[in-house]
């Protein structure tokens, strides 16, 4: 059962095709082969037989945003879905591998992540493994969640958020931009963004990690010669009450409509 009002459905089944047609063409065509790791990566069957907004997180959205704007997110993150309902994030990488998926569940009204629930946060690859479709040995290889978006549009500056759903979200306020995530404040480190090289990136933690991601950011780029900006005004935005409740640009940005 669909949670889309049925005039919806069939607008939503149109590009749900679509794009499949865009999963056909994500071909690692170009991968570095000097790479000294090897990259594992996960057929993207299971990706395309999760697109779409059935999920918590997809009510959300279409209570939020018009339809174009939810085409346009589903065009470049490719969000799935599971059968409780819960959102998938994929991770794909500037090589167009996809790496894994994050499964997440929120709540339909307010956006919010549903915690210590029955539904903690996993991936795909930690299923498939239980269900023996990978090798014990598999490894997940992290990148950044919208990574491929770099290759999809090489001449757009970068804004870099700690959660998938920030980055989601604030892609329909920053259409200039990519917007990209780390997916979570440990996880900004030099690794994942070797793919930010020659790119202007701007920098925005959540409003409680913004001195500590200044700090890293400040050494990654001494480190790799990157051009990472921080950006240390989210706080002056937010009251007192939103810097306890830990808010984010997004939640900025969407306090009118929930």
């Amino acid at each position: 059962t669909s949670f889309l009002p049925t005039a919806l459905t069939a607008p939503f089944e149109e590009l749900k095709a679509n794009s499949e047609k865009q999963i056909n063409n994500l071909t690692p065509t170009h991968i570095n082969n000097s790479t000294p790791q090897p990259i594992n990566f996960i057929d993207q069957k299971y990706l395309i037989d999760s697109l779409g907004l059935d999920s918590n997180f997809g009510t959300f959205l279409i209570s939020v945003f018009k339809f174009d704007e939810i085409k346009q997110i589903l065009d470049d993150y490719l969000l799935g879905m599971t059968k409780d309902g819960s959102v998938i994030y994929w991770y794909i990488d500037i090589e167009e591998r996809i790496r894994s998926g994050k499964i997440m569940q929120y709540d339909p009204q307010t956006g919010k992540r549903v915690k210590n629930t029955s539904a903690p946060i996993s991936w795909v690859h930690t299923l498939l493994k239980k269900q023996g479709k990978l090798d014990n040995d598999w490894e997940f290889s992290r990148c950044l969640f919208g990574e491929h978006l770099l290759e999809k549009y090489p001449q757009k500056d970068v804004m870099l958020f700690e959660g998938e759903k920030t980055a989601v979200i604030c892609s329909m306020y920053f259409p200039e931009n990519i917007c990209l995530a780390t997916g979570g404040s440990e996880m900004l480190s030099k690794s994942v963004c070797e793919a930010l090289r020659a790119r202007k990136v701007l920098v925005i933690a959540d409003c409680d990690k913004v001195i500590e991601w200044k700090q890293k950011t400040m050494e990654i780029n001494h480190s790799l010669g990157l051009n990472l900006k921080p950006y240390d005004k989210l706080n002056q935005l937010l009251t007192d009450e939103q810097k306890e409740m830990k808010w984010d640009l997004a939640d900025y940005f969407l306090k009118g409509t929930i």
